[in-house]
């Protein structure tokens, strides 16, 4: 009879079986161990954390905001402080959110106190919604690190002798398990959890030494934030015709990528210098990449 340690690492080494049925039998077997802290783990995986979560729960993404107006956009300048967030969502939570293949890009939503700190930073005229966007691979690295610790959990049972007979464990099994060596060891962080909503990615098409659609979507971002922009440059109403002009031009059927990037380059002469403004700085940046390259660093 194959016994419980036995199908455990099977079913850990099985990309195809569910990390929320491998943790299920993970939790019946610490159980008849006698291991608590195996236990929690599995609980607090199979339920959601709140409050403190492993290491591994740690992901980096791209902070956007929503003013209620324009939809998601990239928010500028230097966000490296607060584009770092953990989730504490259920294994089988994320398990859903990843089964629909089309779900490419995930939102972690900021708490009220963060979003008044950005909109500080940002000026304090944006009063907007903030959230961190996430790609699915990431959520993809926190089920296979749960299978990871699964596994070498298991593999540190039978090094100790443990086996099992079936579902069951002999008394002399019990006892070494309980001395405390076939613990599952997991580093904590001090985190903000959030729950994870889906969003949608968006591709780009590349005209001459320019994005097309790299050009519309930092417009666009301009012109969301062209009240602070405009006050943070050296000419507030050249500022905003040269957005408008670019505007016009990028909404027409044939475009010119030279047109594109002169009308680009003027904007951002306009914003240099404008030190101290996060939004002015990091469109400066945002700017620099898409003429530098072709394509915006986001």
């Amino acid at each position: 009879m194959t016994s419980l340690v036995d199908e455990i690492q099977r079913e850990a080494i099985d990309e195809s079986f569910p990390v929320s049925a491998l943790l299920r039998k993970v939790k019946l077997a610490a159980f008849k161990l006698g291991l608590g802290d195996v236990e929690s783990w599995v609980s607090d995986e199979l339920n959601g954390y709140d409050g403190k979560t492993p290491d591994y729960r740690a992901m980096r993404g791209i902070v956007k905001y929503n003013n209620g107006y324009n939809g998601w956009h990239t928010l500028l300048g230097d966000t490296s402080n607060v584009s770092k967030k953990a989730t504490g969502q259920s294994i089988p939570q994320i398990e859903a959110m990843l089964r629909e293949q089309s779900n490419s890009e995930f939102f972690i939503q900021f708490s009220a106190s963060a979003c008044k700190m950005l909109d500080k930073a940002c000026g304090g005229g944006m009063r907007a919604t903030y959230g961190l966007s996430i790609d699915r691979a990431q959520l993809v690295g926190i089920l296979a690190a749960v299978r990871g610790q699964v596994l070498d959990w298991a593999i540190n049972l039978e090094k100790a002798g443990i086996k099992g007979d079936g579902m069951s464990f002999s008394p002399n099994e019990k006892k070494v398990a309980e001395a405390g060596a076939t613990s599952i060891h997991i580093g904590t962080i001090a985190s903000m959890n959030g729950n994870l909503g889906v969003g949608n990615a968006i591709g780009s098409m590349v005209v001459g030494d320019i994005s097309v659609d790299a050009a519309r979507d930092v417009v666009s971002q301009l012109r969301a934030n062209a009240e602070a922009l405009a006050a943070a440059s050296t000419d507030q109403d050249q500022f905003l015709g040269r957005l408008e002009t670019l505007e016009r031009h990028l909404a027409e059927a044939k475009t010119d990528p030279s047109f594109v990037s002169a009308a680009l380059g003027d904007i951002r002469a306009t914003l240099t210098g404008a030190a101290g403004n996060l939004i002015a700085s990091g469109a400066v940046t945002l700017l620099n990449a898409v003429l530098g390259t072709g394509v915006p660093a986001i």
